[in-house]
């Protein structure tokens, strides 16, 4: 649940971040040398293989979690993900125009179309509702160094049931709610106006579940890597219009991406690095907004724990789209946290589990999310 430390709290904002950084320090400290591919092999269950599951960057390219495994010549993967995460964000002053609906505001294509028309020249957005995104993924080894992968997500978009309980976490511990009991509980709406461009989507444009935009990537050894340097690798992607963007469930154009992916390997842990840049094609919805390269950089932390599981702790910093086109908090690089655990169950199921907080900025990613994930090994 997410604890929404406001710009008007330097001193307890300080100490979240300076704990986020003792908690990195640590566990790279901690790591042990002791080198070797039969060591990866052994302990590597890589990071946890998840994207930015903000809204608003859902329809555009944006590369999970990644580490150095290719699969063997003419091998198969079958892998399943599922994410589930609630998002509150929104610009000041929308508040005060909403229509009042028990004791909650209700934030209509009208009011919407209002607060746009008072103030023209202001970067106004809104983004309320629970997202799930299922995700299958094929892949397929070319040969020793090369491997083929097709990504093919569902979203779904609701109201959910995290709200109320969200609310008594913040009411409990005294953390400010940035206005959530101002708006309705387990409904989806999202609202914005950069730039002039005008959307809005209710709940009768949202609620439900359709497909999302295909992704195809191959990924290539670019080093093996040994006692000084780290093993690396490039992935190259591309996203293919099949999301239908009234629903927000793509962007309705292609996407191109690049990522460099690094991992060293130590005696019970290993470091993953990834660095992607993506770029975007046009917004159907709003051809008219400029658009930013999309850049992320994670750092993930793997620890053996037992002979079949790791512990896993990565920090995710990633922009969006909006970059260039707005000074607000939603065009911000956004900073996620997640901590979970990979489990091998006989020789060919590997599950996951994990749990993703924001931290630094709380207006441009999800408050909460949860991960899922099995990786049947042929």
């Amino acid at each position: 649940m997410k604890c929404r430390v406001q710009d008007n709290h330097p001193g307890v904002r300080a100490r979240v971040n300076l704990l986020l950084v003792s908690l990195v320090m640590f566990v790279v400290v901690h790591a042990t040398p002791g080198w070797g591919q039969d060591t990866f092999d052994a302990v590597s269950r890589g990071p946890i293989r998840i994207r930015n599951q903000f809204p608003l960057s859902l329809p555009f390219l944006s590369f999970a979690a990644d580490d150095n495994r290719l699969m063997k010549r003419q091998a198969f993967q079958f892998d399943f993900y599922y994410s589930h995460s609630n998002t509150f964000v929104k610009s000041g002053g929308i508040v005060r125009t909403l229509q009042s609906w028990n004791g909650r505001g209700v934030l209509t294509r009208e009011a919407a179309a209002q607060i746009a028309q008072e103030r023209p020249d202001e970067d106004l957005f809104l983004f309320d509702t629970e997202t799930e995104r299922w995700s299958w993924n094929v892949l397929y080894g070319l040969s020793d160094a090369v491997m083929l992968e097709a990504e093919l997500p569902l979203l779904r978009f609701d109201g959910g049931f995290l709200d109320p309980v969200i609310e008594r976490f913040h009411s409990t511990f005294g953390f400010p709610d940035d206005s959530r009991p101002d708006f309705r509980r387990n409904t989806s709406e999202a609202f914005l106006h950069i730039d002039r461009q005008f959307l809005y989507f209710g709940p009768d444009d949202l609620d439900g579940i359709g497909l999302g935009d295909l992704v195809l990537s191959s990924k290539f050894r670019l080093l093996r890597g040994g006692r000084v340097w780290p093993m690396l690798m490039t992935r190259v992607a591309i996203k293919l219009p099949t999301g239908d963007p009234q629903k927000l469930r793509g962007s309705g154009s292609v996407d191109y991406g690049l990522s460099l992916i690094a991992s060293k390997v130590f005696a019970k842990s290993c470091l993953h690095l990834n660095i992607g840049a993506v770029a975007p094609g046009k917004w159907q919805l709003a051809p008219e907004l400029h658009f930013s390269p999309i850049y992320s950089v994670l750092l993930s932390y793997e620890r053996f724990i037992g002979k079949n599981s790791s512990l896993i702790v990565q920090n995710l910093a990633s922009s969006n789209v909006l970059a260039g086109a707005t000074d607000s908090a939603i065009g911000k690089v956004s900073h996620e946290i997640t901590v979970g655990v990979k489990m091998d169950y006989r020789q060919s199921l590997r599950w996951t589990f994990s749990l993703t907080e924001n931290y630094a900025q709380y207006n441009n990613s999800p408050d909460i999310g949860f991960h899922v994930g099995v990786m049947y090994l042929l």
